[in-house]
């Protein structure tokens, strides 16, 4: 382990990666990345790994769009393959909140994204798969997709080694050396480096690497549930779909169809986007009796897995 740096980043996720990735493209100088674990070995690795731009915020969506542009052209600007699959995105709101749509879209357009409102007729023609009783309008995105995030995240790292970055496994940070008020280093399992500036990118851990150095970060941890559903061959292209009513989405990867497990028990009593059966939509030509059927949660393995590998 080297004893020196310009910069140490803690944590080997999706945020640590693309710091480290881009602090050696601007030639910060000596750049060290030190992991707990293993790359991409956190909640990142479960991630949905949107790529859309449907926010409220101006900065939010001027960097989403500008992400797009990266994933896009992921080989130069990212270092290497994310898997980034373009297929769209369609949010679809119920009754009452189609002022929400009418309102953002028009500035999401002026920020440079492309989008547009979308009748319920317009979406019931292009997707007969969904059942959208209870459904008012929609706008749908049309450069917006998913990426891999374990490629993702290795693309950057790999990159970022190819410019000088030193990336250390299994190395916990125990503390952080810090002098007048400013950070002077890692402590870490396996020695220190001296470093006069040092990154906490340790996502959910964030907070207990800020008290480290005695700073209190308020953040709320969270359960997320997926459901995975077998779909037949038949079965029609869908864009991510996400709904305002509940905040969930729809993904379809490969042969598999993906929506969070809560959505589900609430879609049987109130509204929520359904999947209509091959019975009651005859137009979409499934040639088949009965609606997916459930899979599992989560796979064992998200590296065995035939999707994308996910996070959080």
């Amino acid at each position: 382990m080297i004893e020196q740096a310009d910069a140490v980043v803690i944590g080997g996720g999706i945020l640590g990666a693309s710091v480290a990735h881009f602090l050696t493209r601007l030639e910060y100088g000596q750049v060290v990345l030190v992991e707990k674990s293993r790359i991409c070995g956190g909640s990142t690795q479960y991630s949905a790994a949107h790529v859309r731009q449907h926010y409220t915020n101006e900065v939010a969506i001027r960097l989403a769009v500008r992400a797009v542009e990266m994933f896009e052209n992921d080989e130069e600007e990212l270092g290497g393959p994310t898997g980034f699959t373009r297929l769209g995105y369609l949010v679809l709101a119920p009754p009452g909140q189609e002022q929400a749509l009418i309102d953002v879209v028009p500035f999401q357009r002026s920020l440079g994204v492309e989008t547009g409102i979308v009748s319920v007729d317009d979406v019931a023609a292009r997707y007969p798969e969904l059942d959208l009783d209870g459904v008012a309008l929609g706008c749908y995105e049309t450069t917006a997709g998913y990426a891999d995030p374990v490629l993702t995240v290795q693309s950057l790292v790999r990159s970022a080694e190819r410019r000088g970055l030193k990336v250390y496994e299994g190395c916990r940070v125990i503390g952080i050396a810090t002098a007048r008020g400013k950070a002077t280093g890692v402590i870490t399992g396996e020695g220190e480096i001296s470093a006069p500036v040092v990154v906490n990118a340790t996502g959910p851990w964030g907070d207990r690497t800020g008290r480290m150095v005695g700073i209190e970060y308020p953040l709320e941890l969270s359960r997320e549930h997926e459901a995975h559903f077998d779909v037949p061959d038949c079965f029609g292209d869908l864009p991510v779909v996400g709904d305002l009513l509940f905040n969930h989405n729809l993904m379809v990867y490969a042969a598999y169809l993906l929506v969070p497990l809560v959505w589900l028990v609430l879609n049987r009593t109130t509204w929520g986007l359904k999947i209509k059966s091959a019975g009651q939509n005859p137009a979409a030509g499934w040639g088949c009796t009965d609606q997916p059927a459930a899979r599992s949660r989560r796979p064992a393995s998200p590296r065995a897995d035939p999707r994308p590998g996910r996070a959080g």
